[in-house]
């Protein structure tokens, strides 16, 4: 009896690994991997012509493919199969594009957040397209001298010429348009120009003339004809003298003939 049951103990361990009993084989199998993002695309801001680059970092990927909304819904890049897209170059007509990526793995797909595209316009140089025209005005009364130009934030700065002494800005004088109010003959022949600045650098345009004339004045007699006597075959002479501005047509001298 104690032989029997010796060896039904002996047997026991056996037994319990060949029914899958203590632990054994027959157990549950590890979880599939979870597909996640642990990193966002970001918005991104560029000036036209710069190189823009959009990222996902995420984690179980076994394939990307990036989006771009262009205002349309929705719609695949063509090779963008990665976990960043870049774009080369990048245009005006890109401004305002959003762009996001779906994710593929074993227990289906992820969709990242959308993202935004700014493009900024490239800086262009100045350039001055018309300058001012020369100007005539009478004294005491005033002119405008404009000037047309092109670039990005462009500041702009008069400058006068009244002789040897060169070029001098003028106070104040930073818009697209001159005022001059007030002329005096004394500004008379001199020379107006515009410089025209950004941070690519400056354009200058042509000098205009400013002409002043002296105020109008009605013509007057100041010295009248006087009388004279001769004798028959002499000639005779009358001078009137007038003044004013212009100066009158008058000053002559009238003389009778024999």
């Amino acid at each position: 009896m104690k032989k029997c049951l010796w060896a039904w103990l002996l047997c026991l361990p056996m037994l319990l690994v060949a029914c899958g009993g203590g632990g054994g084989g027959g157990g549950t199998s590890a979880p599939a991997a979870v597909l996640s993002i642990s990193a966002q695309p970001i918005d991104q801001a560029v000036t036209e012509g710069q190189p823009v680059q959009f990222s996902v970092t995420a984690s179980n990927v076994q394939g990307y493919q990036w989006q771009v909304n262009a205002g349309q819904g929705w719609t695949d890049l063509t090779g963008a199969s990665s976990s960043s897209y870049q774009v080369d170059s990048a245009t005006m007509a890109m401004n305002g594009q959003q762009y996001r990526v779906t994710l593929t793995g074993r227990d289906g797909q992820l969709i990242s957040s959308a993202v935004t595209l700014r493009v900024n316009a490239a800086a262009v140089a100045p350039t001055v397209l018309v300058s001012p025209l020369p100007a005539t005005v009478v004294e005491g009364q005033g002119t405008t001298f404009n000037v047309t130009a092109t670039g990005t934030s462009v500041s702009y700065q008069w400058q006068v010429s009244a002789g040897a002494d060169g070029w001098t800005p003028v106070n104040g004088a930073t818009g697209a348009q001159l005022q001059l109010v007030d002329v005096t003959l004394g500004q008379s022949g001199a020379l107006y120009r515009v410089v025209v600045s950004n941070v690519l650098g400056t354009s200058t345009s042509d000098a205009a003339l400013l002409t002043v004339t002296p105020l109008p004045v009605a013509p007057s007699i100041t010295s009248q004809p006087a009388s004279v006597s001769i004798n028959a075959g002499q000639t005779g002479t009358f001078t009137v003298v007038a003044a004013g501005t212009p100066v009158p047509d008058l000053g002559r001298v009238n003389t009778i003939d024999p």
